[in-house]
């Protein structure tokens, strides 16, 4: 993402990536990992992220298949998935990416 900003010309600076990549148990004590950018910059920053949640891997904008919206985010794993397989099995188990519209809440392996 902060390159994706910084090619727009918004000059970003990740923080805090280095305690959640050592230990991500940390992520909700240090409050995730961030990214600041210049309060005169927050606007124009702000539809920078939003269209690129909808892109996929390889930059190209998804659509949803359903009601062919461009409002769409990836999500490497389901969340209550991950959950329920560190508590059975003592290991995280990491799912398919799935993709989820915003406009109408279909969702969609992709």
């Amino acid at each position: 993402m902060q390159q994706e900003l910084e090619a727009e010309g918004i000059p970003a600076v990740v923080e805090d990536e280095g305690v959640v990549g050592a230990n991500w148990l940390y992520a909700n004590a240090v409050g995730g990992v961030k990214l600041r950018v210049h309060a005169e910059d927050a606007e124009r920053a702000g539809r920078v992220v939003h269209e690129f949640q909808g892109k996929d891997a390889s930059g190209t904008v998804s659509r949803c298949p359903a009601c062919g919206g461009s409002n769409v985010r990836g999500e490497r794993w389901p969340v209550l998935g991950v959950i329920a397989s560190y508590f059975l099995l003592g290991v995280p188990f990491l799912f398919r990416k799935q993709w989820r519209c915003r406009d109408c809440g279909h969702t969609w392996r992709g």
